[in-house]
């Protein structure tokens, strides 16, 4: 199966419920997270986002929503604006192909390209919400589905908040569905922002697998006990359980998988982390390489959805409450 991304005009054909706007912000295209680090895009582009405002007077809360590897699907990052936006929120749903003029086989180069890409698009967008008179600036946070969840989880690492932003702004919350876990940071005091982040992962996950997760966690955890890192796993859910056109769930042998990679740490040149051996190795070759592995689930569930819907609003209000 081909998943394509959708163009922001066919999107908001497809929103109805939503008084939405499209924005353009300044932001740039990078190889992987190292190229974040090292501050070297490899080019300029204007960004993409449809921004819903919910009723009432502001300033009001935010939410950035990432998309996945297939790109924006309409009945997955609209309907979480919608019901995001009924909560109170202002959501600005970003577009990090179309802009680009991306597939999904351009955004995946090399294995980074895509999630870099789109970690850069969260923060400029990140800056510019908080400008806007509407939007209380210290009450912005970000979510994301597997690609974009791994995004999520990116824009909560330090050193790339610091690449990118030149103050003290950061993202409120962090919030990754059913991330892959491809990319990670050493673990240390300070390695994150501090804000809190909940991980919703599923049970029968085979493309970020709880078990690949978890050590990670523990690792940080050890390293600094305070860390407001959080998750929640769901029984019986599989990747994906929040788009509905993936039922029945089913394998798909094509796609490239990080399953069975070590997770890459964002240093300068970065180095893999193997998380059954707690080993640190320089190999981003051998990295990339793995990526030749094929093949994960994906089954949609609509109570599980619902219930991550309800898990991710009641965490956001409450870690922007600073609770």
């Amino acid at each position: 199966m081909r998943i394509l991304a959708l163009t922001v005009a066919t999107l908001l054909a497809c929103w109805p419920a939503l008084a939405a706007e499209t924005v353009r912000f300044a932001s740039g295209t990078y190889d992987n997270l190292a190229k974040i680090v090292a501050k070297q895009p490899s080019a300029a582009i204007e960004a993409t986002g449809t921004l819903s405002l919910p009723e009432g007077e502001g300033p009001v809360p935010a939410v950035v929503i990432l998309h996945t590897i297939g790109g924006l699907d309409p009945q997955n990052e609209p309907w979480f604006a919608e019901r995001l936006t009924q909560a109170g929120f202002a959501t600005l749903v970003i577009d990090t192909y179309t802009p680009r003029g991306w597939t999904m086989e351009m955004a995946t180069k090399g294995g980074a390209q895509g999630s870099a890409s789109q970690t850069a698009d969260a923060f400029a967008a990140l800056k510019m919400l908080a400008a806007r008179p509407r939007i209380d600036a210290g009450k912005i946070a970000v979510i994301g589905f597997s690609m974009g969840g791994d995004s999520a989880h990116f824009t909560a690492f330090e050193v790339l908040r610091k690449a990118q932003i030149d103050t003290d702004l950061r993202f409120a919350a962090h919030v990754p569905f059913y991330p892959a876990f491809a990319w990670g940071v050493p673990a240390r005091p300070g390695a994150y922002s501090g804000a809190p982040i909940l991980f919703l992962l599923g049970e029968l996950e085979d493309a970020g697998p709880v078990a690949k997760v978890m050590p990670y966690l523990d690792w940080h955890l050890a390293a600094d006990p305070g860390l407001p890192l959080r998750h929640i796993i769901y029984p019986g859910a599989y990747h994906a359980w929040t788009v509905p056109r993936f039922q029945p769930a089913r394998f798909l042998a094509h796609h490239a998988s990080v399953k069975a990679c070590a997770l890459l740490l964002v240093d300068n040149p970065p180095k893999s982390w193997r998380p059954e051996t707690g080993a640190e190795v320089a190999n981003f070759e051998q990295w990339r390489q793995c990526l030749t592995n094929k093949g994960y689930h994906m089954g949609f569930d609509s109570t599980v959805r619902d219930r991550s819907l309800a898990d991710s609003i009641a965490f956001l209000r409450k870690g922007m409450d600073g609770r």
